[in-house]
């Protein structure tokens, strides 16, 4: 399914909010066994945001995928979901911000 939405995600702050931890200390390689409040109480958090947010559906095989932060951006392309990280952007659609 494809992003209903067309303004962009902040996945820093997504992130940020649903692991505790500040936005702009996060980095691609980030995981689990880097951040402290990323257990899978969290991930399934996380996941539920970024589909309430991104407005899509993950499957199953997805979440298995995902096990950084770096994953997570590949997962939002795949689904053509706009989001902005830092000074960092993908916009399949070219949205303005």
């Amino acid at each position: 399914m494809n992003s209903t939405h067309n303004f962009p995600l902040n996945l820093k702050n997504v992130l940020g909010s649903v692991f505790g931890t500040l936005p702009e200390a996060l980095h691609d390689t980030d995981s689990p066994e880097t951040i402290a409040g990323w257990d899978s109480f969290q991930t399934f958090i996380m996941f539920q945001e970024l589909e309430k947010q991104g407005g899509v559906s993950f499957t199953l095989e997805d979440l298995v995928e995902v096990r950084t932060v770096g994953d997570i951006k590949k997962l939002l392309k795949k689904y053509n979901v706009p989001f902005i990280i830092a000074s960092e952007s993908y916009n399949e659609n070219k949205f303005s911000l």
